[in-house]
């Protein structure tokens, strides 16, 4: 697998939140709504640093109880958290060292990604920090629903 290890700086995110549990049937169904919610509100968002894309999974903020659930974000990178919209929420993703790897095709089949990551990161004898956030960066290579989509996965690492 086709990866590298990168810091990058702490950056600051704003966008919608939802609370997401792997045990769910519907669980994509629900991701891609908070996307689909969020689309339209971006103009919303003041001090927007770019035009990229971010989904954030904060596994510290998940559903209490549920070893298998995160709080994921829908959300751009911003300069400042002030004046979030109604319904939003600023997630600061912390400095970090990052395991890289690109998924390739549709979104729909990004869960077969993360499992290659977790499997290759076991392989390298490499851990993941599950107090940090990792991320997904969605920029001009994202094709929504093409097999030609390209979409960077972030992993902490310990």
């Amino acid at each position: 697998m086709e990866h590298k290890v990168i810091e990058k700086e702490e950056f600051l995110v704003v966008g919608m939140p939802i609370k997401i549990s792997l045990k769910d049937p519907d669980y994509k169904k629900k991701i891609k709504g908070s996307w689909e919610r969020f689309m339209p509100r971006v103009a919303e968002i003041k001090n927007r640093k770019n035009e990229l894309f971010y989904g954030t999974c904060n596994i510290s903020e998940g559903i209490e109880g549920d070893e298998c659930s995160f709080e994921s974000i829908a959300g751009v990178e911003v300069s400042s958290a002030e004046d979030i919209p109604e319904g939003m929420k600023a997630q600061k993703v912390p400095a970090a060292k990052y395991f890289v790897v690109t998924h390739k095709g549709k979104i729909e089949d990004i869960g077969n990604t993360y499992y290659a990551i977790e499997q290759e990161m076991k392989k390298l004898n490499l851990k993941e920090d599950k107090d940090k956030i990792f991320f997904e960066l969605y920029d001009e290579r994202f094709k929504p629903d093409s097999d030609d989509s390209e979409v960077d996965i972030y992993s902490a690492l310990e």
